[in-house]
C-alpha cells in the first residue's frame, strides 16, 4: 500500500490498478511498522515509535520539541503536509500484535491502549492534514483503501 500511495505506478504494471488509477499522485506516507519486535515490555514500544519519529522529524523537518509521542506525530504530520503541499497517509501496521504479544508477556490491556491512545487521538485532531489512515494487521486486505475526500486543499 505504501508504493500506491506514493504513486510508485511502475510497480504496478500488468495489474488492474494500473488501468484502473487515473491519477498516480504521490503523498507523503507515515508508515509505523509494529512487526517483527519480541513486545516483551512497555519500553519496546516506545522505542519503536521513537525510532519512527525521528525519522520522520528528519526526513520532514519537524523539530522535537516535546517528549510526548503524540505531540511530536502531530507535529510531524503537519511538517509533511507543509512539505509537500498534500494530505498525509498514515499506514499502522500490525497495530494489534503489539496487544497481543504484549498480554502473551504479562503487560496489561490498558498500559498498551494509553501508550497508542495518544497517537490515534492526534490522527482525529489533525483530520484535514490526513489523506488516509489504515491499520493493517497479519490479515490480507483485498483491495486497496479510497482515500477520504480532501477536507483541505493541496498547498498552492
Amino acid at each position: 500500500m505504501e508504493a500506491y500511495f506514493q504513486g510508485k505506478k511502475e510497480l504496478f504494471d500488468g495489474l488492474a490498478v494500473a488501468s484502473l488509477e487515473k491519477n498516480w499522485i504521490e503523498y507523503p506516507v507515515l508508515h509505523l511498522d509494529f512487526s517483527g519486535r519480541a513486545y516483551n515490555e512497555m519500553d519496546v514500544v516506545t522505542k519503536t515509535l521513537d525510532d519512527a519519529l525521528r525519522k520522520w522529524e528528519k526526513e520532514y523537518g519537524s523539530e522535537n520539541r516535546s517528549d510526548i509521542p503524540g505531540i511530536r506525530f502531530g507535529n510531524v504530520i503537519e511538517a509533511a503536509y507543509r512539505k509537500s503541499g498534500r494530505q498525509v497517509v498514515i499506514l499502522v501496521d500490525e497495530a494489534e500484535s503489539i496487544k497481543k504479544l504484549a498480554e502473551a508477556n504479562g503487560l496489561s490491556e490498558d498500559e498498551c491502549r494509553q501508550k497508542l491512545a495518544m497517537m490515534y487521538i492526534i490522527l482525529e485532531l489533525m483530520g484535514e492534514y490526513v489523506e488516509v489512515e489504515r491499520a493493517t494487521s497479519n490479515r490480507r486486505t483485498s483491495a486497496l483503501p479510497q482515500p477520504r475526500l480532501p477536507l483541505h486543499p493541496p498547498l498552492q
